[in-house]
């Protein structure tokens, strides 16, 4: 599902180059490979239940886990000579890769791109995400990102509905534990030894 504020984070110091200040990047949810990190982009999110959440000079960053997005606070660009400041309690959003019914995106303008969400609850955010005109190069790499991700979670889906629906074969197969103990030899020559049934139980089903 989609959660607003409720993404740990670090806080670090920015002091080199042109940004100074304080930023947020999301604590690893260790193990966890981080694709993509950018800012500024600023986003407007529309939940399907009215909700409205706006995030203005925000960080992108999509990991093989999941899609989150930060405001950035108090962030000073010298090449702008204009301070930024937090003026929305929304800090975050994050939508867990894992929990994805669909994921479709469009490029409407140059600058900007629109994702809609559906997560296996059926809930759906349209995310609109602007990007600065001098960072298209990075908006064509994350969009390369999400085909990528997407696809592996597709594939992620597939694997695990089948052996969903190879495990009630299985278990109407396999004897009790009683059996399995009386019979071991004849069991073991035609099934999974006791041992490796117990470590290997069936795979949980997939919550879509």
């Amino acid at each position: 599902m989609a959660s607003v504020n409720n993404t740990q984070i670090i806080i670090t110091s920015a002091d080199s180059g042109p940004t100074t200040g304080f930023r947020r990047t999301p604590a690893p949810d260790n193990p966890e490979s981080f694709y993509f990190n950018h800012d500024p982009i600023s986003a407007v999110i529309h939940a399907d239940d009215g909700r409205r959440y706006k995030l203005e000079n925000a960080s992108v960053h999509l990991t093989d886990k999941r899609l989150v997005l930060l405001v950035q606070p108090n962030l000073y660009s010298a090449s702008r000579r204009h301070s930024y400041h937090e003026s929305s309690s929304v800090f975050s959003f994050q939508v867990d890769l894992f929990n994805l019914a669909s994921l479709k995106w469009e490029s409407p303008k140059s600058k900007a791109m629109q994702l809609r969400i559906t997560t296996c609850q059926q809930e759906t955010y349209i995310v609109q995400l602007k990007f600065s005109k001098a960072d298209r190069a990075r908006q064509n790499a994350f969009k390369e990102y999400l085909e990528m991700i997407t696809s592996a979670s597709v594939s992620r889906r597939r694997s695990v509905a089948s052996l969903n629906s190879a495990a009630p074969w299985l278990q109407d197969e396999l004897p009790s534990y009683g059996e399995a103990l009386r019979q071991a030899p004849a069991f073991q020559s035609q099934h999974l030894s006791p041992s490796l049934a117990a470590t290997h139980p069936p795979p949980p089903a997939y919550s879509c």
